[in-house]
C-alpha cells in the first residue's frame, strides 16, 4: 500500500510526520503522492484559527482526491475537536497527538475492526519516545520535549499539546549518534518549549553539552527559546560552546535577537 503525509504547523509536526513514514516504510508500505495514495495522513495544526481552517480544507480536499483511501487525521485539530473532525465523512482514523509512534498498529486496527472512536486525555502523560534514522534534509530535528504548562490566556497550545514532558537523555544522545553516523551534520533541538527540558540527570545545558561531544557534529541549533530561560549556565555554554546557535529568541512572544 503507497501512504502519503501532509504536514501542517510546526518544526515537531515535522520531526513526528518523519518518524511516521519512517515507521511505515520500514513495515513495508511505499510512499506515494499527494493524488493517489491507498493511506492519506494529514498531520494538522491547531494554534490559530486560520490554521484549523486550513487543516479543515486539507482533510477535506484529501478525501475528494482519494476517495478509497484510509484517511488519518492525526495532530492538534482532532486534539482540541474531535467530534468535528471525527464526524467528517471519509475520515477513517482520528489521533491527536497520541499514538503517532504507532502509526503502523492504528492502520492494522483499522482494516480489521474499521473506524473506532478514541480521545486520549493529553493534560498528564508521560513523553512518546520517537527515535529517527534519517532525515529528509541535511539539517535533522530531534524533538527532546513536548508540552507547555504556562496556559496563557490567548494560546491553545497547553491544550493541544499536553503537560512538559521530556525524553531520555540517553535516547536523545543515541539518536543523535544515529543521525551524524548517518550524514547529518546539523542538528536542531526542538520542542513545544523546548527551553523547559528537563530529566532526573539532565536540563537543556546539560544536554547540550554532551550532544556537542558527538564525533562528527558541526552544529547544534535550538530553533526558539524564551528570553527567561537563559539562565547563567546557559549563557555560559552559549559563549564558550562553538557548536551551539540559536535561530531566535523570544521575548512576550516576539522576535528580540538572532544569535
Amino acid at each position: 500500500m503507497k501512504f502519503y503525509i501532509y504536514t501542517l504547523g510546526c518544526k515537531v509536526n515535522t520531526y513526528e510526520s518523519n518518524y511516521m513514514k519512517e515507521r511505515l516504510l520500514d513495515s513495508g508500505y511505499k510512499e506515494g503522492n499527494e493524488d493517489n495514495s491507498d493511506i492519506y495522513i494529514i498531520n494538522t495544526c491547531s494554534v490559530t484559527n486560520t490554521a484549523d481552517n486550513k487543516s479543515l480544507k486539507v482533510i477535506r480536499g484529501a478525501i475528494k482526491k482519494n476517495k478509497n483511501a484510509i484517511i488519518i487525521v492525526t495532530g492538534c485539530l482532532p486534539q482540541v475537536k474531535y467530534d468535528e473532525v471525527y464526524n467528517i465523512d471519509g475520515v477513517s482514523i482520528v489521533l491527536g497527538n497520541k499514538n503517532k509512534s504507532k502509526i503502523v498498529e492504528e492502520i492494522e486496527n483499522y482494516k480489521k475492526n474499521g473506524k473506532t472512536k478514541q480521545l486520549f486525555d493529553i493534560s498528564k502523560i508521560e513523553f512518546e519516545n520517537m527515535k529517527l534514522n534519517n532525515f529528509d534534509k541535511t539539517r535533522a530535528f530531534v524533538k527532546i520535549e513536548d508540552g507547555c504548562n504556562n496556559f496563557c490566556t490567548y494560546c491553545i497550545i497547553p491544550y493541544t499539546r499536553g503537560n512538559v514532558r521530556s525524553k531520555d537523555a540517553n535516547i536523545v544522545l543515541d539518536e543523535v549518534k544515529c543521525l551524524v553516523k548517518n550524514g547529518h551534520k546539523e542538528i536542531v533541538l526542538t520542542g513545544i518549549h523546548t527551553g523547559h527540558y528537563i530529566t532526573s540527570s539532565h536540563d537543556l545545558t546539560d544536554l547540550i553539552n554532551d550532544i556537542s561531544k558527538i564525533e562528527g557534529l558541526e552544529r547544534i541549533r535550538i530553533s526558539s527559546i524564551e528570553i527567561t530561560e537563559l539562565n547563567d549556565k546557559f549563557l555560559n555554554e552559549l559563549k564558550n560552546n562553538k557548536l551551539l546557535v540559536i535561530t531566535y529568541i523570544f521575548l512576550y512572544n516576539q522576535v528580540l535577537i538572532k544569535h
